[in-house]
């Protein structure tokens, strides 16, 4: 035999032998598949049986859209997120295949059909969806009135609309099958397969990144050594943490936005308040400084434990503040604790206090509150269960289901205001953390605390610099009362820290009129390079005044930087011997790499620090 016919021969072989192989494979699979049908077919009663195979495929639909979101923001997101999506995907298509499989019992398909086209109206909010269309409609005085004169019966009206159209779509769909001759039973088997691939396709995404991420979910910070602890000083100060989000120094006021904060600054240093005018933050946002001020240390051992993972989450610093070192020891002291949060996740549950004040994006079931994460709380809004819960379910007085959202101003309002009143609560030695995102935009205040008609970042109404000034002014004057407020309760010895998580965007604060911005506002490109020391400047550049009465000029030039002033308050009054950390700064890699950091010390301050934590961390930039 030739050589070439005995290759060609061998590779026929080979390749009969793989398809062997692969139709032995099927065939088991399909054995093993008709083996658990029939044992499912003998222990359950027909009519479970038939449900079940209506049901599941509308659990599958229901649960896609959810699993879809989480995926694609799954940098942001907790595993916990997804648990009330999923819990109304499972109780919307219950009662739907409760509801037509008993009406459409001898047609399954157009049955099916119809339970996804109820399902689109219940989870997408149909009204939110066609709002372009109603302000069309508006232009007509006569349609206006008459949409007014509506109010929340639109939302009924237009779902009735849908719904004849619907039972018009499937009387029409029905009519094209039975004269064509398809097969019903064909079809609905068809589409139960397409369903169920796509949702085990995006079921697969999801247990891939949980699989990889699971560490950094449950992830707790290192508690702090409390040797030589003197736990009964003579006497515990009340101690206030207040981030005031976004609050920039001094020097980048002036310089870079053209605000002389003097008048402030000035007001502090007379009250006693250490400032540095040149302040900087560890880390460039919320999450990351927020956390590490609270557990007193920087990010090191994130990177070594996770930064080498292909996917990585903001988990463990929400974590690093819902468990932080420095509130476990506080509460050991004998402190209790006192929180003011945000929406945002870093400081939207508090599971050590004794005292949550977060009275917004709460879903509160059964006269219970859960406070919603972003990911959750979108999920719900914008199904019919979000206008439910936004209207309130009630039995007399009794909330069974209802949501309570404030939106960012009145949050802010209901923080400073309830900030005012805890110095009154005598329930011994307190710890405040109040996170008040102000001058974070949107920009809703002006300077004298009047509501701004122009709120958002553009230069709509006036310069977006002046807006941010704006709100720096009117929370100065908040923060005055507050401080006042403080000092008369306490004989002027309580520790204060106000003390910012990150400065402004270069990118908005320092908008062209044009309302062009560099490529990624939030600083987060790899290459770091590119960007002017006055960018870092500002996005680092923060707001660090404190008022810690037994401390020395020496303790506060060692210890009073936002990694270490816990460091240094609890040195100072309980008698810790915990060592000042070098001052380092850091950025993230990208956004898809947020437990790597990328040293910029030189880059921000002039000044390489080769004392600065580089393990699992990119060469300094």
């Amino acid at each position: 035999m030739p050589k070439k016919t005995k290759k060609k021969y061998r590779k026929q072989s080979k390749i009969g032998i793989a398809k062997e192989y692969f139709l032995r494979d099927v065939k088991q699979l399909k054995n093993a598949y008709l083996a658990i049908t029939k044992f499912f077919n003998r222990i359950t009663p027909k009519f479970l049986q038939n449900y079940l195979a209506f049901w599941l495929p509308l659990l599958f639909l229901a649960c896609l859209p959810p699993l879809t979101d989480w995926v694609r923001d799954r940098n942001q997101v907790l595993l916990s997120d997804l648990l009330l999506p999923l819990i109304l995907a499972f109780i919307t298509s219950t009662i739907l295949a409760l509801i037509f499989y008993r009406f459409f019992t001898k047609n399954r398909f157009i049955a099916l059909l119809a339970a996804i086209g109820v399902y689109f109206v219940i989870s997408q909010r149909i009204d939110t969806k066609l709002q372009p269309i109603w302000n069309l409609f508006r232009s007509s005085k006569f349609i206006s009135k008459i949409i007014d004169l509506l109010g929340s019966f639109k939302l009924f009206l237009l779902a009735l609309i849908f719904f004849i159209l619907l039972y018009f779509l499937l009387h029409f769909i029905d009519k094209v099958i039975k004269s064509r001759k398809w097969d019903m039973a064909v079809l609905f088997r068809v589409a139960v397969v397409t369903v169920s691939v796509a949702f085990i396709i995006q079921l697969f995404s999801v247990l891939q990144i949980v699989i990889i991420e699971w560490p950094q979910f449950f992830y707790r910070p290192a508690e702090l050594a409390s040797k030589d602890v003197n736990a009964n000083p003579d006497k515990k100060p009340d101690i206030y943490y207040i981030v005031l989000d976004r609050y920039t120094n001094q020097n980048v006021l002036k310089d870079q936005l053209g605000f002389d904060n003097s008048d402030f600054t000035t007001f502090l240093e007379d009250k006693g308040f250490s400032i540095n005018s040149n302040a900087y933050d560890n880390y460039p946002n919320t999450a990351l400084s927020i956390s590490s001020t609270l557990k007193a240390n920087y990010h090191s051992d994130l990177a070594q434990i996770f930064g080498s993972a292909s996917l990585q989450t903001v988990g463990p610093y929400f974590n690093s503040v819902y468990y932080s070192p420095i509130i476990k020891e506080l509460k050991r002291l004998g402190y209790s604790y006192y929180h003011l949060g945000s929406y945002y996740e870093i400081s939207n549950q508090a599971p050590l206090s004794d005292h949550d004040y977060q009275s917004g994006n709460q879903l509160n079931v059964l006269g219970r509150a859960y406070p919603l994460n972003e990911f959750p709380q979108k999920e719900l809004l914008k199904s019919i269960y979000g206008y439910t819960a936004k209207k309130g379910l009630k039995i007399g007085n009794f909330s069974i289901f209802s949501f309570t959202g404030l939106n960012q101003r009145d949050q802010s309002l209901f923080d400073i205001e309830k900030l005012k009143e805890i110095p009154d609560e005598n329930t011994g030695p307190k710890f405040v953390f109040a996170h008040i995102l102000v001058p974070h935009n949107p920009y809703f205040f002006n300077a004298d605390g009047s509501f701004s008609d122009n709120p958002w970042v553009d230069n709509v109404g006036k310069p977006i610099g002046e807006k941010y000034v704006g709100q720096v002014e009117f929370i100065n004057s908040q923060m005055k009362e507050v401080i006042n407020k403080i000092e008369q309760k306490t004989d002027n010895q309580a520790v204060i820290i106000i003390q910012a998580d990150e400065g402004p965007y270069p990118s908005q604060e320092k908008m062209p009129p044009d309302g062009t911005a560099p490529v990624d506002p939030e600083m987060n490109e790899s290459d770091k390079t590119q960007r002017s020391r006055e960018d870092f400047q500002m996005k680092y550049g923060i707001l660090a005044a404190y008022h810690i009465p037994q401390a020395t000029n020496e303790d506060l030039s060692s210890g009073g930087d936002s990694v270490n002033i816990f460091r240094l308050v609890l040195n100072t009054y309980f008698g810790y011997n915990l060592p000042y950390l070098p001052r380092c700064y850091y950025g993230i890699n990208s956004k898809k790499e947020l437990l790597k950091y990328v040293d910029i010390t030189e880059k921000l301050t002039g000044l390489a620090n080769p004392d600065c934590p580089n393990d699992g961390i990119f060469t300094s930039q």
